[in-house]
């Protein structure tokens, strides 16, 4: 469009995605802070956390995480494809009764690979005790899902790169209810792009069949497809039922890609916005800092 001002952010993208597919693939492996884990054997430590993972990567740090001191793995669920949902919760420090707590989830959306490695990387840099993040344990309970969507995220590994979705086939009864309800009639259900629901459009918020939900399709073909209803997926029921259990003072759900931070409401262009008044304080030099600082009160950040 003439007047339109851009960016050209890859030359190549078809070369960029083969380039780290070949990087994943390599069965290479980096310890990128030989101070991270010298109370274990090197044997059981040695993870690169600046590399893509598949799910049995993750799944095996996940374990090795779990036997550190203050941290804690849950298993919340099963995906539509038998994988585990899991929690990291890792421990306060400072002997806090009551800790603050936050909750952060990575990898709802499959293809958002460098969300699912800022979650493994934010674990890593909370239990080491040399990382400048260090301080942010300290009086909070962290409890971290690094991956929302393992079906997914799998398959991108494996088929599919740019697959967006979880893995629920869409042949079930109550979508075949819901697809006439709401006059999508199966169209493409079941077949390759018709497999699977966008799970951030699953929540029970102002969740509406068909049309009139804004931001979301009613067509399985759809990466934007909003499920047979809402909390219709396991992942996003499981992930729904812990947060309430848990009931977090913040929650952080990392996305990809674009340098934004993206405040609750967007159902409508007027819907109530909360947080407008944290959005004007945030600044370039210090956004994390007012983050958390408006959220807990109590956060030292004097280092």
């Amino acid at each position: 469009m003439s007047g339109m001002n851009y960016r050209i952010m890859h030359s190549n993208l078809d070369q960029m995605i083969a380039d780290s597919a070949a990087e994943s693939a390599s069965s290479e492996r980096v310890i990128m802070n030989s101070q991270l884990f010298n109370h274990f054997e090197t044997s059981k430590t040695q993870y690169d956390y600046f590399k893509y993972h598949n799910m049995e990567d993750i799944y095996d740090w996940s374990d090795r995480m779990a036997e550190l001191d203050g941290v804690e793995k849950k298993v919340i669920g099963k995906s539509w494809e038998d994988r585990d949902l899991f929690v990291l919760i890792v421990g306060d420090k400072s002997g806090m009764k009551n800790p603050h707590k936050m909750f952060v989830d990575c990898g709802i959306h499959a293809r958002e690979w460098v969300s699912h490695a800022f979650c493994q990387y934010l674990v890593g840099q909370l239990v080491d005790d040399s990382s400048k993040f260090g301080f942010m344990r300290t009086g909070v309970e962290w409890h971290i899902m690094p991956v929302v969507n393992p079906d997914g995220y799998e398959f991108t590994h494996t088929n599919d790169r740019f697959w967006r979705k979880n893995r629920n086939p869409n042949t079930d009864p109550a979508t075949r209810a819901s697809q006439i309800e709401s006059g999508a009639y199966m169209s493409g259900c079941g077949e390759y792009r018709g497999i699977g629901v966008d799970l951030n459009r699953n929540y029970d918020a102002m969740w509406r069949l068909g049309d009139p939900m804004v931001g979301a399709s009613k067509w399985c073909t759809d990466d934007s497809y909003q499920g047979a209803s809402a909390f219709s997926e396991p992942e996003t029921k499981a992930h729904s039922e812990y947060i309430l259990s848990v009931m977090p003072e913040a929650y952080l759900t990392m996305h990809s890609y674009a340098e934004v931070i993206l405040f609750p409401y967007t159902y409508a262009i007027d819907a109530p916005r909360p947080h407008n008044y944290l959005v004007y304080e945030i600044s370039e030099e210090n956004r994390c800092v007012l983050i958390l600082e408006t959220v807990y009160r109590s956060v030292d950040h004097k280092h």
